[in-house]
């Protein structure tokens, strides 16, 4: 009740901010789960439905719900959230299956284990491929949390070179005080590269994967994320670019951005950084900081305009206009947002806000885009209408990148941040009466 009550603080003050438009939003299906997630399935407008804490998966083909369960997972995933003394983040974490699944007849599943670590599993399918057999379990990662938060584990293959990538979060609470984002020989706060489908028994590592024959683990690609939730690594199907949605500590949220023709080995910066600044417990003055080779987000909005981002997919259909535009959203403001690359320039748009709190946004084979309520488990079809240039703003940070900025790291046992967090109400609160104190 309280969390919701923080969360209609955050709609009301929010709602003075003009919106587009550009697209709209239409009740598709009525939720079966709350804290619901969806992945794409492999067959035109059809996607997987998953409630984190329940533990089930649910196929939806064209709109028709199977009766019987893709996979039920309740007897070995972590349940229950907060209402069991976890936090928001326990059970499915996410889905994928390779480009070539109907061959392969496997699905891959991420979730939170009975120890609460971090799992990733593979699993048979039926020869229909409209069920996962669960006797066939094959673990292929279990990577120990440090604390209860930040487990995302979000997977995608690409589409250009067939590996399976694993987003995993730092582990760890507030600002990652055992600094495991940064650490090249630990799993956590990573984005992992394995190849699983050449191998028909648990993986092996690319031969071109950046940190392959040194001192870090072979399995990394990029490192220096906090929290990769809601599916947090998206590829564009077309092209192979990477877009990472990373949930930010205390100030901003982050939409990063890899090219397709990466090496990988990139550093996204946290725990050092967060949105395009520097932590002024690590750095003591901008060139300090601007001399690290860090990778900047292409886009950071701050907590005054939203709390928890979730990714969404690429669109790429006939409107010619919207062709590229990265569609994703907040959990806290209910925006649904865009960012497209013109020419050499990234631009950004807020499309519409929405009463819903977002949970998951997917894009379907077929091209349409769906977004789940996090608390009805409603599922709605995003609507793409007239594309309005003129609502596009180009993204201008070039100025702000580096500066330092003060952690409220004093606030840490109050905020306790998850991906979940709603901590705008909280800091203005805490603000008001440190302000109280001063007097």
């Amino acid at each position: 009740m309280i969390k919701k009550l923080l969360i209609l603080i955050f709609f009301i003050s929010y709602s003075k901010t003009s919106f587009s438009n550009q697209v709209e939003v239409n009740k598709y299906l009525d939720g079966m789960f709350s804290y619901s997630s969806m992945v794409s399935y492999k067959s035109k407008d059809s996607f997987l439905l998953f409630g984190r804490h329940s533990g089930i998966v649910k196929l939806i083909l064209n709109g028709v719900l199977v009766s019987e369960n893709f996979i039920d997972l309740r007897d070995r995933a972590l349940l229950g959230g907060e209402n069991k003394g976890h936090s928001f983040e326990e059970g499915i974490q996410d889905i994928a299956f390779s480009n070539n699944y109907s061959n392969e007849n496997r699905v891959y599943i991420s979730y939170t284990d009975k120890f609460h670590n971090l799992t990733l599993s593979r699993f048979e399918l039926s020869k229909n491929l409209l069920k996962g057999i669960l006797g066939t379990e094959e673990v292929l990662l279990n990577v120990e949390k440090h604390r209860r938060e930040h487990a995302s584990g979000a997977l995608d293959f690409s589409p250009i070179d067939n590996y399976l990538y694993i987003g995993i979060g730092d582990g760890d609470i507030d600002g990652n005080p055992s600094g495991t984002s940064q650490n090249k020989r630990a799993l956590q706060g990573k984005i992992l590269r394995i190849d699983v489908v050449k191998s028909k028994k648990e993986f092996s590592i690319p031969s071109d994967n950046p940190f392959l024959n040194t001192d870090s683990r072979p399995e990394l690609w990029a490192y220096g994320l906090r929290s990769l939730a809601k599916s947090g690594i998206v590829f564009d199907r077309l092209n192979g670019d990477l877009y990472i949605a990373d949930t930010g500590w205390d100030h901003f949220e982050e939409i990063n951005y890899q090219n397709y023709e990466s090496k990988g080995g990139e550093n996204y910066g946290w725990n050092n950084t967060e949105g395009y600044y520097c932590r002024n417990d690590f750095f003591k003055n901008k060139d300090d900081c601007l001399k690290k080779d860090f990778k900047w987000p292409i886009l950071a909005f701050s907590n005054d305009k939203g709390c928890s981002v979730i990714a969404g997919g690429v669109y790429r259909g006939k409107k010619n206009n919207w062709n590229g535009v990265f569609v994703f959203s907040d959990y806290c403001s209910g925006v649904i947002m865009g960012l497209k690359k013109i020419k050499n320039d990234w631009y950004y748009s807020e499309l519409l806000r929405i009463s819903i709190n977002p949970h998951s946004i997917v894009r379907t084979y077929n091209n349409s885009f769906f977004v789940s309520d996090r608390y009805s488990g409603d599922i709605y079809n995003i609507v793409f209408k007239k594309f309005n240039i003129n609502k596009w703003k180009k993204i201008d940070n070039k100025k702000i990148i580096g500066n330092l900025y003060v952690p409220n790291s004093d606030l840490a046992q109050i905020l306790n941040s998850t991906s979940w967090k709603i901590t705008k109400p909280l800091r203005t609160i805490s603000n008001f009466f440190k302000k109280l104190v001063k007097r």
